[in-house]
């Protein structure tokens, strides 16, 4: 994750992923599928 602070009133921050990060979307997408799957067989 990359923070990039600007120096403004009121204060603001942006937020976005770095390459690394991104790398585990393929993981995370599949525990999303997973959980899907289990709260419709349990919901």
């Amino acid at each position: 994750m990359s923070r990039k602070v600007y120096a403004e009133i009121p204060p603001r921050v942006e937020y976005s992923s770095t390459e690394l990060a991104e790398k585990l979307n393929p993981a995370l997408d599949l525990l999303c599928d997973r959980g899907k799957e289990y709260q419709q067989a349990h919901g």
